[in-house]
């Protein structure tokens, strides 16, 4: 396990995908500030009214930033679809088995190096936004002690929380090991849990419909800034679940496959 761990991590420092994607993640983050600021200096000018749930803040921003299906939040499936699915069409996972190695470690360290890879792409975009979109707009908020909390408070359980959709995405470009089917799964998964989690912005939605959409990761994600106790615990919980089925599943798939 250390080695293939080993072999990993060389073989991604040495990958221009992971670069390119992380300047990708650093100028989004910048092009997103102004973007807002473009946005604050039109509703001031009364160019376009008041925007709706959009708050014109590095807060803001940085709470933005948590968004599944925005930006960078499905940019990063995207470069693990492409880092992963490379592992089969240039056939270096049926090499690895050939020379001996145990299908359960395979998985198991493309699974870690590929988490680390996600949640780093991921904490940078957060850090990225919260910077830039603090010193472009102004954080919005004096930064007390309980605001730096808050903050830590929200990355982590950011970090939680998004660490099933990426755990998702390994199980699915594991189980497909094509790039554009593995693709089309992912984004349209994404996508139509961002609509469920969503439906509770349409008034006169049923209680027990509420509930349903809370243990959702898109949901959890876009409503960090007003979570409460049994929220974050509900969040936490699912995610550790989530991200426990789909290892489970995804090495139980991977022990089946035929990669010889």
């Amino acid at each position: 396990m250390i080695n293939l761990l080993k072999a990993e991590f060389t073989k991604i420092r040495k990958e221009k995908t992971f670069l390119i994607s992380l300047v990708i993640v650093i100028v989004a983050s910048i092009l997103i500030s102004f973007l807002y600021l473009g946005l604050e200096l039109m509703v001031n000018n009364q160019a376009i009214e008041e925007i709706p749930l959009i708050e014109f803040t590095g807060k803001g921003i940085f709470l933005g930033s948590f968004s599944p299906t925005q930006n960078v939040g499905i940019i990063i499936p995207i470069v693990l679809s492409m880092i992963i699915t490379r592992e089969f069409s240039y056939g270096t996972i049926r090499n690895k088995v050939i020379s001996g190695h145990n299908k359960i470690t395979i998985f198991l360290s493309i699974t870690i190096v590929n988490l680390i890879i996600g949640l780093f792409l991921f904490l940078v975009n957060i850090l990225s936004s919260l910077l830039f979109g603090s010193l472009i707009m102004g954080y919005g908020t004096a930064f007390t002690a309980n605001e730096i909390l808050f903050i830590l408070k929200t990355i982590g359980l950011g970090l939680l929380i998004y660490s099933s959709i990426v755990m998702f995405t390994i199980l699915i470009a594991m189980t497909v090991k094509s790039l554009g089917p593995t693709l089309i799964i992912v984004i349209l998964s994404l996508l139509f849990l961002g609509l469920i989690g969503s439906l509770n912005q349409i008034p006169g939605v049923p209680n027990s419909i509420e509930i349903f959409i809370s243990i959702i990761p898109s949901y959890q994600l876009i409503n960090l800034a007003n979570m409460n106790t049994d929220l974050v615990l509900k969040s936490t919980i699912m995610a550790i679940v989530l991200n426990v089925v789909f290892v489970a599943l995804g090495i139980y798939i991977f022990n089946k496959q035929d990669l010889k």
